[in-house]
């Protein structure tokens, strides 16, 4: 069930102002009544006249009927982040967005579903639970895909996370008498949001770049990506560059960046331009044969349906590197772990300007995978300093890739810190530990207030486990001051 802190913050960015547009309404349904946080959520002023809470299940059409599920825009699944078995929850959700898929067929209903996964493997189960439905836009999010994704892509550019997490999430207005300049800059930064904007007739035959910066000249409004193909299986393409919009644009929809969803819809609406068909190409730009468009706007639906989910990482785990050889550095061959694990790199040349990752969670490729990419022009070594030795499993999602190193030991030990050679590295990971998964609790008579145990007692080695990660931190930078 939802708990008070997520449907605090999804409220927040849903009924944000800057989103504007016309009036939302939206409906909790939840197995458990409300606690009192989630009461005090929901009495909230901006939420009392917009949010119904629902006591019911997902897995229930009874219940489905009673919150209009049919007529809903979206639906969205949240899992528990913080279950102590992510596989069973990660099932659960599998089973809700199946249950409720059923009963949308039987409405023919267009809502879409958003479904929140915590382990990347759940995402095949979904897709392949799903293949034999009609084509739908689901949309599924992998926490820990994200997260680890988001990580190593820092390692790249550093700051990365903040632009993300500033983009898509609403911020108010900036504190008064900020003390310096340069957090009034950032501010202003934070105003600004990803918006999806359909495009006026008026841009017809514009090319992508000139259109661009027309939006910008007018509306200081960033145009980052185009949306291709008004079917089941839309792609967004990332800045295409010279490619000429279609003589129709209905259907046709960019990816834009701007403060508030009215700057971002004068896209829509603008009629008032002049022609900016000067100088533009008698044939379209031809971004592949995959995102091709025809003059008259309409995709071949053959051309854009998407590859096949999860393909690199299940290829990996079966073994069959030949999909990773497209878009990574391989090495020539599986990599033993005992070939690469090291008493110590310190001072030794393998790892210089390197990064470190202090622990190990079960899906490292996804971590790995991004700083193995082709367009990279240096493979930037790789050096794992944890306590215990990758099991089978883990070594094998990364034992394809070159340059990773292995160090038995704790960044918690400055020692152990020298090993891996830290003052010569140029960043550094910490990984919080993932917890295992507890036995079942014996039901009985006091099923209920056992339960309610094992939950605080989660809670409680979580705390735990975020202050071992700030001790880490402390011991890492004061061993290495000008790491950041």
């Amino acid at each position: 069930s939802i708990t008070d802190i997520s449907a605090k913050e999804f409220f927040r960015e849903l009924f944000h102002e800057d989103h504007g547009g016309p009036e939302k309404h939206a409906v909790v349904l939840s197995p458990n009544r409300p606690d009192t946080a989630m009461e005090a959520v929901m009495r909230q002023s901006e939420l009392l006249s917009n949010v119904v809470y629902i006591q019911g299940s997902p897995m229930i059409e009874k219940d489905l009927r009673r919150c209009q599920a049919d007529r809903a825009k979206s639906i969205v699944l949240l899992a528990n982040k913080q279950a102590e078995d992510p596989t069973e929850e990660d099932s659960r959700i599998v089973f809700q967005a199946i249950t409720i898929i059923t009963y949308l067929e039987k409405f023919d209903s267009k809502a879409g579903l958003i479904i929140q996964l915590l382990k990347p493997e759940s995402k095949v189960h979904y897709y392949l639970s799903t293949n034999q439905r009609k084509a739908r836009q689901d949309q599924v999010v992998c926490v820990e895909e994200v997260k680890l994704s988001l990580m190593a892509k820092s390692c790249l550019c550093p700051g990365l996370v903040a632009v993300i997490a500033n983009l898509i999430s609403s911020s108010g207005s900036p504190p008064v008498d900020l003390p310096k300049e340069w957090l009034n800059e950032y501010w202003q930064g934070k105003e600004y949001e990803i918006y999806r904007v359909s495009v006026a007739q008026r841009y017809a035959h514009w090319e992508f770049s000139k259109f661009a910066h027309s939006v910008y000249k007018n509306d200081r409004a960033i145009v980052i990506a185009l949306e291709l193909g008004s079917g089941d299986f839309p792609r967004v393409i990332p800045n295409p560059g010279n490619y000429q919009l279609p003589s129709n644009t209905s259907g046709l929809s960019v990816y834009v960046i701007a403060p508030d969803v009215d700057i971002a819809q004068r896209i829509s609406r603008r009629e008032d331009l002049k022609s900016g068909r000067t100088g533009i190409q008698t044939q379209n730009f031809s971004l592949s044969s995959k995102f091709a468009l025809n003059d008259g706007g309409n995709d071949d639906e053959e051309n854009v349906k998407p590859e096949p989910k999860s393909k690199f990482t299940k290829n990996v785990k079966g073994g069959d590197i030949s999909g990773l050889e497209e878009k990574c550095h391989l090495a020539g061959s599986k990599v033993n772990v005992a070939d690469i694990t090291y008493k110590t790199l310190h001072n030794n040349i393998l790892a210089e300007n390197h990064i470190i990752i202090c622990g190990i969670v079960p899906h490292m490729i996804n971590f790995v995978m991004p700083l193995r990419a082709k367009y990279l022009s240096r493979i930037i070594p790789i050096v794992i300093l944890n306590t215990e030795v990758p099991t089978e499993k883990i070594w094998h999602q990364i034992s394809f890739f070159p340059e990773i190193y292995f160090i038995k030991g704790s960044a918690l030990s400055e020692h152990d810190l020298d090993r891996a050679n830290v003052k010569k590295c140029s960043k550094v990971v910490i990984l919080a530990p993932t917890p295992e998964a507890k036995p079942a609790i014996d039901r009985g008579e006091n099923d209920l207030s056992n339960l309610n145990k094992a939950r605080k007692l989660s809670r409680e080695e979580e705390d735990l486990m975020d202050a071992v990660t700030i001790f880490k931190y402390k011991t890492i930078s004061r061993h290495n001051p000008r790491l950041k």
